[in-house]
């Protein structure tokens, strides 16, 4: 269990930190020099992220198959007639899950705020591609000059 929460924690961080990351690239826009490093570190940042979602859909995985496993041994102690045992593991089974649930409440969170963001990215982006579009069309051109072909 404490490593899911470890990884969980650092689900929760990586998502902040792209998210930081998202916020300084909006404020970028225009400046392409400085928007192509956000984006390099952007990139990374996603990496990270689906580098800890995925370690953490593993330990979500094996705490699931734990938890399966302590309840199949605690209702076999219950059938053996050791309601102490029975109870001990059922009580540990549901603390752990008492425990990991802030976790995944804030995971939850710090998801929907990411997809907030991301559609916020999305949109000032694309408002900022138009408005550069509509500039680059009333740029007056010269066609008088000749253009040397080499």
């Amino acid at each position: 269990m404490f490593r899911s929460a470890v990884s969980a924690w650092e689900t929760v961080h990586s998502v902040d930190d792209l998210i930081l990351v998202l916020e300084y690239n909006l404020q970028a826009l225009g400046r392409p020099r400085q928007e192509n490093e956000l984006w390099d570190m952007i990139l990374a940042c996603r990496s990270k992220v689906n580098d800890k979602i995925q370690a953490r859909q593993e330990l979500e995985g094996v705490l699931t198959s734990a938890e399966k496993a302590l309840a199949t041994a605690a209702e076999t102690a219950f059938l053996a007639g050791s309601d102490y045992a029975c109870i001990t593991a059922n009580e540990r089974l549901h603390s752990a899950q008492i425990q990991l649930e802030p976790i995944r409440t804030k995971s939850r969170e710090v998801a929907a705020k990411l997809t907030a963001m991301e559609v916020k990215t999305i949109t000032e982006t694309t408002k900022h591609a138009e408005n550069n579009a509509d500039a680059a069309k009333n740029i007056p051109v010269d066609m008088s000059q000749e253009i040397p072909v080499t």
